[in-house]
């Protein structure tokens, strides 16, 4: 495969290891498909203008999820001075026993635990939490330069989603909460016997409540023609974040630029939403995006959960140097592709955050303060 092709408006550039790299310098390339491209036949600019259009700008994630997860963790871990404590105790703990220096293991434990909110913005650090970026640093990436911007012709998808559930928080629960911390607690202070005589005593305690309560209960229920105990309920988010459809027709019918542009756009948008295997062990995901459809719907993080393109009418095979209709023989010419007269285009957008206010607002007020931040770029 060549490093440039003479189709592109980018550059395919050879890596070590997996496919080549489309548009490997992060130059920015826009595709107006919204403004320019034939999905409305004889249509003018002010026409197009009255159809909503969806905003694609395009990231490669460029850190591992599952670090970025460790993260989000200890920093929920380490939220108040007892969890920064506790996690500077467990880490120094750790290095003395290991290097059989309890002071500098001490020492170091100690920093650990009072830099435990210094994993960025809103990582362990109250103080990072704004109404324009709570969700900064989630995810990591780079821009890949490329900018899609779409036709947004579906009616069916909703102006809000509230999702999530209100569900009763048992005692239960709440006394599982007292065994566990009583547990964790011990072995921060005493390590495997601690955490043994820890758990023990927390257990005591949530023992000691549930049969205080299961007296007052019965005797309660015996001096009662009736009762019924109202339950407090715990609001959970549903993990599931919105998402949007977009389905359009690109014609090929008009002119031989239209044939060109439209399988350009296509398979740059296709060829970054496939994984990129780079050794047996290694696959690089597909790319992420922030969407933004104005005065309606804005994702600072989602992926392409589907896409689906679909050759509809005669197929022919053109040249797309010459703009030539060849023949099988000619077929293994590489710019020769198979057109039809019209694609089918479907794309399914998730969001990657839960539903909440934050989002929502920005069907309220689009202006650009507003917008939430979260796709941290990654440091050159």
């Amino acid at each position: 495969m060549p490093t440039t092709d003479s189709l592109y408006n980018t550059t395919l550039k050879p890596q070590v290891g997996g496919a080549p790299v489309l548009n490997a310098e992060a130059t920015y390339v826009g595709f107006d498909v919204h403004g320019k491209y034939p999905w409305a036949l004889n249509a003018t600019a002010n026409l197009r203008s009255f159809v909503p259009k969806a905003i694609l700008t395009e990231y490669k994630v460029t850190s591992s999820a599952a670090a970025r997860a460790l993260k989000l963790y200890l920093a929920q871990s380490s939220e108040s001075s007892v969890g920064r404590a506790a996690l500077g105790g467990q880490v120094g703990a750790a290095i003395g026993a290991t290097i059989g220096g309890p002071i500098l293991g001490s020492l170091i434990g100690g920093s650990v635990g009072a830099l435990a909110g210094g994993f960025g913005p809103n990582y362990g650090d109250m103080t990072g939490f704004t109404n324009e970026s709570p969700y900064f640093g989630l995810y990591e990436g780079t821009p890949t330069g490329f900018v899609y911007e779409l036709p947004y012709l579906n009616v069916g998808n909703n102006m809000t989603a509230a999702k999530g559930t209100w569900q009763p928080y048992t005692e239960d629960k709440a006394l599982g909460i007292v065994k566990t911390g009583g547990q964790a607690l011990g072995t921060v202070l005493g390590g495997g016997l601690g955490s043994i005589l820890g758990g023990a005593a927390g257990g005591a305690v949530a023992d000691a409540f549930k049969n205080s309560t299961a007296i007052g209960n019965a005797a309660l229920t015996l001096n009662n023609p009736g009762v019924s105990r109202e339950t407090v309920k715990g609001y959970t988010p549903n993990d599931e974040g919105e998402s949007v459809s977009l389905s359009f027709y690109l014609y090929n019918t008009e002119n031989f630029d239209d044939i060109k542009n439209n399988w350009n756009f296509l398979f740059t948008l296709t060829y970054q939403n496939l994984p990129n295997r780079r050794s047996l062990n290694l696959m690089d995901p597909p790319c992420m995006y922030t969407v933004e459809i104005p005065n309606y719907k804005y994702f600072p993080a989602a992926v392409i959960n589907s896409v689906n393109v679909s050759n509809m009418g005669t197929t022919r095979l053109v040249d797309l140097d010459t703009g030539e209709i060849v023949s099988t023989q000619l077929g293994n010419n590489g710019n020769v592709k198979v057109i039809p007269e019209v694609y089918k285009v479907d794309i399914t957008i998730l969001s990657l955050l839960q539903v909440s206010r934050n989002l929502a607002y920005y069907i309220n007020d689009s202006s650009a303060i507003n917008k939430i931040t979260v796709i941290e770029k990654a440091k050159s």
